[in-house]
């Protein structure tokens, strides 16, 4: 890990901005390789002959991430599993990110998308799937009106701010309903 840096090793005054340095590109390098929870630090004493350095270095478990039925951009991945940037696997995340799955499939007008992970450790390694199902694809047709006295069809539907085609979602909808009501109840 350090024999190689010039800037820590016997006989060199102490630089702790050269130790975070050399930590740093050790730990990014170790993430670069799915060990995503590696940690590097430092302490460092001071007795009246120099300076004693202590380095802990933790490697952790190689990291697979995994994804099964329905796919994700990589793109995609990386955004709503953000495992690597977080440098965790941690079981709070990982919730996390089959509920942010399922909220962008479902802001997508697949309504019914469900999303699950598994975690299978093995001796050096752990292997965390996301199963992901998007389900039927539900988008807004054509809206009839009926019934609205005050205002013409065309207005409600202006109101409503969905188009024909358009993915479904309970937020559109629900964000349409809602200007309605304040325009026509005011």
């Amino acid at each position: 890990l350090l024999d190689d840096r010039p800037a820590v090793r016997t006989g060199v005054p102490y630089d702790k901005a050269a130790v975070d340095r050399v930590l740093q590109r050790w730990t990014d390098r170790m993430r670069g390789r799915n060990y995503y929870e590696a940690r590097a630090s430092h302490g460092v004493l001071f007795p009246p002959d120099g300076a004693v350095l202590s380095v802990s270095v933790t490697r952790g478990p190689r990291v697979t991430v995994a994804f099964t039925g329905d796919s994700l951009t990589e793109d995609e991945r990386e955004r709503l599993v953000p495992i690597r940037a977080e440098a965790s696997t941690d079981e709070d995340l990982l919730e996390d990110s089959a509920r942010a799955i399922e909220v962008y499939l479902r802001g997508r007008g697949y309504r019914q998308a469900r999303s699950t992970y598994t975690r299978t450790p093995g001796p050096r390694d752990v292997v965390i799937t996301f199963d992901v199902q998007r389900g039927p694809h539900f988008v807004f047709g054509t809206v009839d009106v009926t019934g609205a006295t005050s205002m013409t069809p065309a207005e409600v539907r202006e109101f409503l701010l969905v188009k024909d085609g358009e993915a479904f979602t309970e937020n559109a909808l629900g964000a349409g309903v809602a200007r309605l009501r304040s325009a026509y109840l005011g």
